[in-house]
């Protein structure tokens, strides 16, 4: 996100924006008759700065949850913590999972690890 700017570029015809995959195609190309346009994407942009930073700087994945569905509405952000969810899970059962005790953090790099257990307390 930190680096779309880098590829909206200012000429002497206006904003052009090339498809990296087909250069002779402009995404930026309507920008020219409609420069609101172009206004309405620098303020979405800026805008989705501010709710990603914002979401970093929450804790917890239900808090980090609770912030994007603001943004980006509930269902696409369930959808994508169910996911995250499933994938800690499963590096879990598979030993996989760890926890870093210099920083907290609970990834796959982390050198304690995380045993398996149900969400009653009891360890499998």
């Amino acid at each position: 996100m930190e680096k779309m700017p880098e590829h909206v570029h200012e000429g002497a015809h206006g904003y052009s924006v090339p498809n990296p995959v087909e250069p002779r195609e402009d995404f930026a190309d309507r920008w020219r008759e409609r420069p609101e346009l172009a206004t309405k994407f620098f303020d979405w942009l800026k805008r989705l700065g501010e709710d990603l930073r914002e979401a970093d700087s929450v804790r917890g994945l239900d808090h980090v949850v609770s912030r994007l569905s603001e943004s980006f509405g509930e269902g696409p952000v369930a959808k994508a913590a169910g996911q995250l969810g499933d994938e800690y899970r499963r590096a879990r059962e598979r030993g996989a999972l760890g926890f870093a005790g210099t920083t907290g953090l609970i990834s796959t790099s982390g050198r304690t690890p995380v045993r398996d257990h149900d969400f009653y307390g009891e360890v499998s």
